[in-house]
Formats: structure tokens, sequence, C-alpha cells
């Protein structure tokens, strides 16, 4: 995860958050480079985040989003703009 932009109160969640787990599911997040996520968003386990993409306010992903230079919102998020880019 380089060169990301995250805004406040975004949660990246890799667990359950509780104590029954089963630990052969366990599925580590993946964030790609140039990626902004705003603020509210939850990110949880097993999601993917592909390069150059933005993840909306107060968005939910909980999916593998391997297409590049999308926007992803809503909950759960979805893809809303494709071929998009960003910068600071």
């Amino acid at each position: 995860m380089d060169n990301c932009l995250l805004g406040f109160h975004v949660s990246v969640r890799d667990f359950d958050g509780h104590k029954i787990a089963n630990r052969t599911n366990i599925k580590p997040i993946q964030i790609g480079q140039h990626v902004w996520i705003c603020a509210n968003a939850s990110i949880l386990k097993g999601s993917v985040i592909s390069p150059e993409s933005v993840v909306a306010y107060n968005s939910c992903v909980n999916h593998v989003f391997d297409q590049s230079g999308v926007l992803l919102a809503g909950s759960p998020a979805k893809i809303v703009k494709e071929n998009i880019s960003w910068e600071l």
C-alpha cells in the first residue's frame, strides 16, 4: 500500500471482531498503490482494492475488485464509475 490517501474514521478489519473464529478462513486485505479511501469507509476481511481506485465516503468494501481505476461506492461497495484517475 504505497502512495495512498485515507480519510478520517477509516476502518480496516481483517477479522470478525468476536471470539468465534474459523482459523482456516483467514483472508488478508489487499490495497493497491495510489488508492484513496474516503472518510468513514470500512474495508473488511478478504477485500481487494486494485491500484488507482477510490473508495467513496461511508462505503463498505467486502469483495475482490481486481479492475484498476474504479470508483467503489455503497454498502456493500460496487463499481459505480470506471477509468478514473485522481490527484491530490
